[in-house]
């Protein structure tokens, strides 16, 4: 087994002759000898408790261990059963009904299996019937291991980073209120094997909604005998980790590697045909691709390259993109100053030329105007019309000219405030191989345009995510609407509290009020118009700035097969398998 040491000390030297090769891959690609597959981090895991996730990289980590409800489609993103195989829903979509694997007679609509995919990412085997899931140690995953897990999730003594989009559900916000204990969550096990859950209100969307790793079922039994011990997260450490995906834990040394192995009381472990799965926290954009193309690593994420070295890897077969459901914009702190004047938000978003950060990055990325991505029947605003002292601005275009003219208006002539100080506005971002040449582009636009001075603070990812989900920075910080279900209220939710996990700050209970009617609306044409309505609201008080839709651009070794990637990034383990036969045609 490598050391991560080791790896890093291939230096930068390897990359720097990458634009001579002649080869139609980039670097070694040699087979391993065993079936073990290496997946760059670009940084390290907070946590694999999901009631404690922040959403940093435990998103490609914790999905391999813990499984919910329903999973993704390894490419079309779409819900799949998991620990799941039916579901029913009532009329207005206030009730569903989840039946477990395990149940003798399942109802309603069954949700695809690994049966339903073609021979890409499976070997045909007779189906898994109606055999109990298990965790790994051997006992079985009941409907009351997500009752205990959701439950958790809204408890204000736990303070969930990402519990606050299960406030759809019956008694949640009173819960989060600390008006109620989280024992009066309207989840219930029926039996062992049927999960009901009561939501607020209509919520046809909800199957999407769940598929995330942060509403996993989690071991009661193991997180309970770690409070016996009297340190709760202990039960996350490889000695007392209790799975019930994929995968176990095996081993985890922090900023150093993340070691899983297959766990075989996994319902699908005939499908399972890696060995290893070994993780390594790698955050320099350099260093990730030395790895790579020594052979040392055979797979990297969708964010891990450098939009420096794409023109150089774009051209080469093992390199892939795709387009990623998301928007990225720097939140803005509304509450301080300077940045509570709505006029100077204004004037910082037309002073953008989107189109310029877009090439820079490469190809797929798409300049934004809004923030929810394009989706079937979402009419997206594509300008925003305000009227400030007689003249008329569309606060979503690029127009330096009229941005200029709402910077004075804003009491911030030529960039000064009315002392003759130039304004010098903090911009924090996470150290990402993309972001340090992004936040240089706007710092010159803004310079160049506004005459104002953006401040660079870099931050290590983690420290980044926990400072802008709290909105404990002052200025803006760069941030990433990366929904992991396909609807708009993925967007729109995350301004609709004024407490924790707003970005931003910013609230207004008009807002919060029209965001909750318009997702109970069951016609799919409505609601979609109603949600655009939500959202010019939103863009109107203008708490972000939209720069771009990503792309995902990552490279794979022509070994590794039964691997896609699609719209969330989010990897299927289960799937992939080497092979070791491979030769270059």
């Amino acid at each position: 087994m490598i050391a991560r040491r080791e790896l890093l000390a291939l230096g930068s030297a390897t990359f720097a002759s990458c634009a001579r090769s002649d080869g139609t891959y980039f670097g070694n690609i040699a087979a391993p000898d065993d079936a073990s597959l290496v997946h760059i981090l670009n940084g390290d895991i907070d946590t694999l408790d999901p009631a404690r996730s922040t959403g940093s990289y435990e998103f490609y980590v914790a999905p391999a261990v813990l499984e919910g409800l329903t999973q993704y489609h390894p490419e079309s993103a779409t819900p799949m059963a998991a620990l799941a195989t039916h579901y029913e829903a009532n009329a207005d979509c206030t009730e569903y009904r989840f039946y477990l694997r395990g149940h003798p007679a399942p109802e309603g609509t069954r949700l695809p299996t690994s049966d339903d995919l073609p021979d890409t990412f499976v070997r045909r085997h007779a189906p898994t019937g109606v055999r109990p899931a298990c965790w790994s140690d051997g006992r079985r995953i009941t409907a009351y291991d997500f009752v205990y897990a959701w439950r958790r999730l809204v408890d204000p003594q736990i303070a969930a980073p990402l519990g606050y989009p299960l406030a759809i559900l019956e008694n949640a916000p009173e819960i989060l209120a600390r008006k109620l204990p989280a024992s009066k969550l309207r989840v219930r096990a029926l039996n062992d094997f049927t999960f009901l859950v009561r939501l607020r209100s209509s919520t046809p969307f909800f199957i999407e909604f769940i598929t995330s790793y942060v509403y996993a079922a989690v071991p009661r039994h193991a997180i309970e005998a770690a409070r016996a011990r009297n340190a709760e997260s202990s039960w996350t450490d490889p000695e007392h980790f209790v799975a019930s995906g994929a995968f176990t834990l095996r081993e985890y040394r922090r900023y150093d590697r993340i070691r899983l192995v297959p766990n075989p009381h996994y319902y699908d472990a005939h499908l399972v045909r890696l060995k290893e799965l070994l993780f390594i926290p790698v955050v320099d954009g350099t260093a990730v691709m030395n790895l790579y193309k020594a052979g040392r690593a055979a797979l990297t994420p969708g964010l891990s390259l450098s939009p420096i070295y794409t023109p150089v890897l774009s051209r080469r077969k093992d390199y892939h993109s795709t387009s990623g459901f998301g928007t990225i914009l720097p939140c803005i702190n509304t509450r301080r100053y300077p940045l509570d004047n709505l006029l100077l938000r204004y004037a910082l978003n037309m002073a953008i030329d989107k189109k310029a950060v877009t090439d820079f990055l490469g190809p797929g990325y798409l300049p934004a105007r809004s923030a929810v991505a394009s989706l079937p029947q979402y009419p997206q605003p594509a300008s925003l019309k305000v009227d400030v002292d007689g003249r008329t601005y569309d606060v979503l275009s690029f127009d330096v000219q009229g941005a200029r003219s709402l910077l004075s208006k804003a009491g911030f002539p030529d960039g000064a405030d009315s002392r003759g100080n130039r304004l010098q506005i903090p911009y924090h971002f996470p150290m990402l191989p993309e972001n340090r040449p992004k936040a240089e582009i706007l710092q010159q636009q803004w310079l160049h345009n506004l005459n104002i001075r953006a401040k660079l603070q870099a931050h290590e990812f983690n420290v980044h995510w926990r400072m802008v989900l709290e909105a404990d920075y002052t200025g803006l910080a760069d941030y990433a609407l990366l929904p992991l279900y396909r609807d708009p209220n993925g967007f729109l939710d995350q301004f609709a509290s004024d407490a924790n996990n707003n970005p931003s700050g910013w609230s207004d209970p008009h807002y919060v009020a029209e965001l909750q009617t318009a997702n109970a609306i069951l016609n799919r044409t409505e609601r979609m118009e109603a949600l655009a309505a939500c959202e010019r609201r939103l863009l109107a008080a203008m708490p972000f700035l939209p720069i771009y839709h990503p792309a995902w651009g990552y490279l794979c070794k022509p070994f590794v097969r039964g691997f896609a990637s699609h719209p969330f990034d989010v990897r299927a383990f289960k799937y992939i398998w080497i092979d070791k036969n491979w030769r270059p045609s």
